[in-house]
C-alpha cells in the first residue's frame, strides 16, 4: 500500500526556503516517495505557520518574497488538506485528552497545531512528517524530519 504523508511547519518550512541547500535533503527525499506512489499533503494548519511567519520575515526585509511564492508552488505540487469541521472537533478531543493526563503541547489559551495536525492525519490516515515528533508523535504515525 502507497504510503501517505502530511507535512508539518518545520519540513514545509525548509521547502519554502529561498536557499537550496536547506531545501535539497526534503525535496529529494519527497521525490523518491511521490516516484513510489506516495501521497504528500500539505496540512492547512502548517501552511498558515510557516506562511505567517515568512510574511513577517518578508515585511522586515529578512526574507526575499520569492519564499511566499515557494509556498503557492508547492500547493500546485503536492495536496492541499483544510482543516473540515470533523477534524477541528477531533483536534479538540485531543487536546483535551493530553491536558487531562497533564501532557499538554502548548500552553493553556494557545490554538494547538499540533493538535489540529495529528487530527488531520487520523482523518486521512497519514503518517505526519514533522521535526516535532514527540507531540505529535502521541497521536499519529510520525517520521521525524531533522
Amino acid at each position: 500500500m502507497p504510503s501517505i504523508y502530511l507535512l508539518d511547519a518545520g519540513p514545509l518550512g525548509l521547502l519554502a526556503h529561498d536557499r537550496l541547500v536547506h531545501r535539497v535533503a526534503i525535496e529529494s527525499w519527497l521525490m523518491n516517495e511521490v516516484s513510489t506512489s506516495a501521497t504528500v499533503y500539505l496540512s492547512e494548519v502548517a501552511d498558515f505557520e510557516v506562511r505567517r511567519e515568512v510574511a513577517r520575515l518578508i515585511q522586515a526585509g529578512q526574507l526575499p518574497a520569492s519564499c511566499l511564492n515557494r509556498l503557492y508552488q508547492l500547493q500546485a505540487i503536492f495536496a492541499y488538506l483544510p482543516v473540515s469541521t470533523t477534524m477541528w472537533r477531533r483536534a479538540a478531543e485531543l487536546w483535551a485528552d493530553a491536558r487531562s493526563q497533564g501532557l499538554p503541547t502548548a500552553s493553556p489559551d494557545a490554538l494547538d497545531a499540533d493538535a489540529l495536525i495529528a487530527a488531520q492525519a487520523e482523518a486521512i490516515r497519514a503518517t505526519v512528517v514533522t521535526s516535532n515528533a514527540v507531540h505529535i508523535g502521541r497521536w499519529a504515525p510520525v517520521r521525524s524530519w531533522r
